[in-house]
């Protein structure tokens, strides 16, 4: 069983991005748990858009409690990637574990991230310092 949730952590204010109705930029976080394979991947997609809709600042994608990833859902990190770089928003992912780095290694895409072990690490990627989009 997967279940994906998006969370929105706040920031302060982004000059090129209209605040929330609150007055402040967030950073979307999609986190996954169990399987991010074929069965999960649409559920997957819609909970991406709402991160992308909804975002000023950027999307992080915390894979840190998934226990497996297929090579199809690595192919939508890429294209989650592409989406950030072409709305100029901050991306990162939070990997947690070796073999998801493995499968990031082998699928040739781990160079195209701006990966981190802790949410807290890619958070703060997404304050300034980090990569945007792919």
């Amino acid at each position: 069983m997967t279940a994906t949730t998006l969370q929105r952590r706040f920031t302060g204010p982004r000059a090129d991005r209209p605040p929330d109705p609150g007055g402040r930029c967030h950073t979307a976080v999609v986190t996954v748990r169990g399987d991010l394979d074929a069965s999960s991947i649409d559920d997957f997609g819609r909970v991406l858009d709402d991160a992308f809709s909804t975002c000023c600042r950027g999307v992080v994608i915390d894979l840190a409690e998934a226990d497996f990833v297929s090579i199809g859902a690595a192919t939508r990190l890429v294209d989650a990637g592409r989406r950030a770089y072409r709305l100029r928003l901050r991306f990162a992912l939070v990997s947690g574990s070796p073999a998801l780095d493995h499968v990031l290694v082998v699928t040739g895409i781990r160079p195209l991230f701006s990966c981190h072990r802790t949410l807290r690490s890619a958070l703060a990627c997404t304050d300034g310092s980090g990569k945007v989009g792919v």
